[in-house]
């Protein structure tokens, strides 16, 4: 019989061991939840302070080359290497979010336990709703789910990520053009199909993460 199946029980008449287990299991499940969220923290600080950084070194060898050849060249060798770096960490974070939602659905489950078994704790814990992403966020009363996109973690890295792929083109154009006008269209052109890969992407990992826990 399973804990979700299990309706009829009283916590008073469980083992100690049983009790003893279920309690052990929701820490480590609210540590793993620590763990994701600090992994996502540390990999975006990582990607902000690269960002800000080869902005600075552009900046100083630009106006030391008065933007020449060397320019170029420090340009199409860092800024590529910033968006591998961007979308490793863009896929990170939605890796991370998604394991804190299991974790969070795991921990609901020990808690709807509880809260089945005791009177007393059906009245302090609130009711388990609708444990998917989407049910979370609007009971949270996020409704607006494509703005949620853009301010989570990952999507702040989507945008910052395709700005950079932008540039890179723009970059690139404007060493074959010499033409500031071919440039920033391209570059902007491509920041804008970057920006849609990356918002794919993450829809489409959240859609598989939804499907496979039913």
């Amino acid at each position: 019989m399973t804990i979700e199946s299990e309706n009829n029980h009283d916590l008073a008449t469980l083992p100690a061991a049983a009790v003893a287990a279920l309690t052990t299991e929701h820490f480590v499940l609210q540590t793993a939840r620590s763990a994701a969220i600090s992994d996502t923290n540390g990999r975006t600080s990582l990607y902000l302070s690269s960002v800000s950084s080869a902005l600075i070194a552009l900046a100083f060898v630009g106006q030391a080359s008065r933007f020449g050849g060397a320019f170029y060249v420090t340009g199409l060798t860092i800024l590529p290497a910033l968006i591998f770096v961007g979308y490793a960490t863009f896929e990170r974070a939605i890796q991370t979010s998604i394991e804190d939602l299991a974790h969070a659905r795991r921990i609901s489950r020990i808690r709807s336990y509880y809260r089945r078994g005791s009177a007393v704790l059906t009245n302090l814990l609130a009711a388990p709703g609708d444990a998917t992403g989407v049910g979370i966020m609007r009971e949270l009363g996020i409704t607006n789910l494509w703005w949620q996109n853009l301010v989570a973690i990952a999507g702040v890295v989507g945008v910052i990520n395709s700005m950079i792929f932008g540039a890179t083109v723009g970059l690139l154009v404007n060493i074959s053009t010499d033409s500031l006008v071919a440039s920033a269209i391209s570059g902007v052109v491509a920041a804008l199909a970057a920006f849609v890969a990356h918002v794919a992407r993450q829809r489409a990992l959240w859609r598989r993460a939804e499907a496979s826990n039913g």
